[in-house]
């Protein structure tokens, strides 16, 4: 019976089951002090094949000096519950490509080099993704509630399992309507808890479906990716709220105190319109034409890039 009650298990079959493996732990250390943060893993196309990256806010790694990653270690394309991976890296802030619009707070970098990194220590680790083709398609927009049920993901510092480092699922609902940009920001207000670390969370929907076939009716699942969470609301005397960048970590009881539970979220085309600029970078460092919204410092960064693309032979 005791070995019963300590046993770990889960589904691995379930779409809550296959977000969990995708999100990842950072610990993020820069002159204003160290803390946690949330990334994800996402996938998307590119010339017929896929390319895995890691996704962020960019306040979480803006100037980073070093950083933490966590992974699940794997057994036999199995997690090994309760063993992880950390994978150090300095000079963590230079590896992260941002939005090229400053006001969307997002960052990427190739997933490849990483996995190379972890595969050269010989240390062999499970994980799963988020594709794009869980971004909703702008036509579709009406499919989606104005009220809709979410999930977000993420770490917040407050909350840790320390000996899984699996991430913490908090269920919340679209306080405005994903469909509609709030305060004209392509953005979306979600009434969740908010703890620091969190920056960087996906917010997805989960639906039960039904579908009829030859077969009978068949249930399933449908995941959307609406957006990431980078912003809370914070009260103020006599004003309205003010929204400030997730901290990776606590300010301290009495700053939180002013927390309201909502957070805000950018819309989840950002993420590939980000990714997309990026694959233009790294294309223009292999020899292509650097398109216009390359700076200087992309060009020189884009040189650590180039695994993250799939080889093609044109």
């Amino acid at each position: 019976m005791a070995d019963v009650v300590t046993r770990d298990a889960i589904n691995f079959d379930s779409p809550t089951a296959q977000i969990l493996f995708s999100l990842i732990r950072m610990e993020v250390g820069g002159p204003a002090g160290a803390g946690v943060a949330t990334a994800f893993i996402y996938t998307q196309e590119w010339k017929g094949q896929q390319a895995a990256f890691l996704v962020t806010n960019r306040h979480a790694v803006v100037g980073a000096q070093s950083g933490r990653l966590y992974f699940m270690r794997s057994q036999d394309n199995r997690p090994m519950l309760g063993q992880h991976v950390r994978l150090d890296l300095d000079e963590f802030g230079a590896i992260w490509h941002p939005h090229p619009r400053p006001e969307i707070d997002l960052a990427v970098t190739p997933f490849g080099p990483l996995a190379l990194q972890l595969q050269t220590a010989g240390k062999s680790v499970f994980n799963s993704a988020l594709n794009q083709t869980l971004i909703p398609p702008p036509e579709n927009l009406e499919t989606i509630d104005p009220a809709q049920d979410v999930l977000i993901v993420g770490f917040p510092a407050e909350l840790q399992d320390s000996a899984h480092v699996l991430p913490v699922v908090m269920r919340g609902i679209t306080a405005t309507p994903f469909t509609i940009c709030f305060g004209g920001e392509p953005r979306f207000l979600v009434q969740t808890p908010v703890f620091a670390g969190m920056g960087g969370s996906p917010v997805l929907s989960v639906r039960s479906i039904q579908q009829a076939t030859p077969q009978g009716i068949v249930a399933g699942f449908q995941v959307t990716l609406l957006g990431v969470l980078c912003e809370v609301a914070v009260r103020q005397d006599r004003a309205p709220a003010a929204y400030v960048s997730i901290p990776l970590a606590p300010p301290g009881v009495l700053a939180t105190a002013n927390w309201a539970p909502f957070g805000l979220a950018l819309r989840s085309w950002a993420i590939r319109e980000m990714v997309e600029d990026l694959l233009r970078t790294i294309e223009g460092a292999r020899g292509g034409e650097p398109t216009s919204s390359q700076t200087d410092a992309d060009r020189e960064g884009a040189s650590s890039y180039p695994s993250a693309l799939p080889e093609t032979s044109e």
